[in-house]
């Protein structure tokens, strides 16, 4: 295997992590929002901090290995720089738009490697991953895993 499909694979498992506890983290606040007793309230807030913090260790962890990936792909693809453009905004996890641009971008990112290597599973997993709907994304992301 080669050692950028390594980091890649792994930088990619840790932001399937990230993109899980970003959901639980959206889920908790949203119910806490509609709970009427007080103690699931508290209960929600406290797995909204818990999920939201969780999500973003994992995003910054999976930032450093994705870029490591990308920096090692370099020289056969140009759009690495949209990869790590998309790695930046995807730090910026409390805000969506930011957040959902960089996911869109690393995306893109993962379909031209696909496209360079000629793998349409990586090109299947950058199309899912770019769809901002956590669900799509998950499964684009498993692609991802299970094809580099």
């Amino acid at each position: 295997m080669d050692n950028f499909k390594k980091t890649l694979k792994i930088g990619v498992t840790f932001y399937l992590i990230t993109i899980v506890f970003l959901t639980l983290s959206i889920i908790s606040g949203v119910l806490s929002l509609v709970s009427s007793s007080i103690s699931l309230t508290n209960l929600s807030l406290l797995g909204f901090l818990v999920f939201g913090i969780l999500s973003f260790v994992f995003d910054i962890i999976a930032l450093i290995e994705l870029w490591k990936g990308f920096s090692l792909y370099e020289d056969k693809s140009n759009l690495t720089i949209l990869g790590k453009i998309g790695l930046i905004l995807s730090v910026f996890i409390i805000i969506p738009t930011l957040f959902i641009i960089g996911e869109i971008f690393v995306g893109i990112t993962f379909y031209d490697i696909g496209k360079v290597e000629n793998n349409s599973l990586i090109q299947l997993g950058g199309i899912l991953a770019a769809i901002p709907i956590p669900f799509i994304s998950i499964i684009g992301l498993i692609i991802l895993i299970l094809s580099l």
